[in-house]
């Protein structure tokens, strides 16, 4: 083969007019670039991917967490003391509100429209849940516990106190009756069928499949680079020996 068809053939090969080194062609190499632009892409969607999944994984974990504060209320009986009682449901309130929060930063995923609704969904039930039965939802306020037009919950600590005084009955009632109505929403939601459970479950298959995809190509990469340093090196050791032949032709 003559020498000026061997460089033209490494010049397919890497992408380049020149006869220099050839180590530093890769990166002109159309092939080259390309996995190397879909290794990015698909960098950039993991990295969006992993950004959704850590909110929906925080909407999970405050369900989660009101879940087992709820509970907590429907467990407070005769025997519960009184700073049980306030303990138990200052916890409440506040794992309720961080579930709000968790739910309407999952809700500004939009990326993800879908999950995004079912954020919005489970945020709707669970305020829903808090105000199911009427007349609860008066005694609570009677206690000083009431859904503010936000959402949130609130709680009049001097009101609590008085009725928890007054009326510790009463108090571990109302709130052993909406314990049982928030737990309810949380359990329903954290489920497969749910819509947190849902979320969580196609964010994280999203996840696995990018990863596997990211890997296949970087293992096309890794074939296609050994490919190209073998062609590379068999060209090579043709040029070398054309180029001896060479030599030896017109020396004597």
């Amino acid at each position: 083969m003559a020498v000026n068809t061997i460089s033209a053939a490494l010049a397919g090969l890497y992408g380049t007019s020149g006869s220099g080194s050839t180590s530093s062609t890769g990166s002109t190499n159309p092939a080259a670039q390309a996995l190397l632009k879909a290794d990015k892409r698909i960098t950039q969607q993991r990295t969006q991917a992993s950004v959704q999944l850590s909110a929906f994984g925080k909407l999970k974990s405050a369900y989660s967490g009101v879940q087992g504060a709820a509970s907590a209320l429907e467990n407070l009986t005769s025997t519960s003391s009184t700073a049980d009682v306030r303990k138990a449901a200052s916890a409440f309130v506040t794992s309720y509100n961080g579930a709000i929060d968790a739910a309407r930063s999952a809700t500004g995923q939009q990326a993800v429209p879908v999950e995004a609704n079912r954020a919005r969904s489970a945020e709707t039930d669970l305020r829903r849940s808090f105000v199911a039965d009427e007349a609860t939802t008066a005694a609570l306020r009677s206690i000083g516990i009431r859904q503010e037009a936000s959402g949130k919950l609130s709680i009049d600590n001097q009101a609590f106190e008085a009725a928890l005084a007054s009326n510790p009955e009463a108090v571990r009632t109302a709130l052993g009756t909406v314990g049982r109505q928030v737990d309810a929403a949380a359990t329903r939601e954290l489920a497969d069928s749910g819509n947190v459970g849902k979320a969580v479950n196609a964010l994280t298959d999203r996840a696995k499949v990018l990863e596997a995809r990211q890997t296949e190509q970087q293992r096309l990469a890794a074939a296609a680079q050994q490919t190209v340093e073998a062609q590379s090196t068999q060209l090579n050791n043709a040029i070398n020996s054309g180029a001896a032949a060479y030599q030896r032709i017109f020396s004597l």
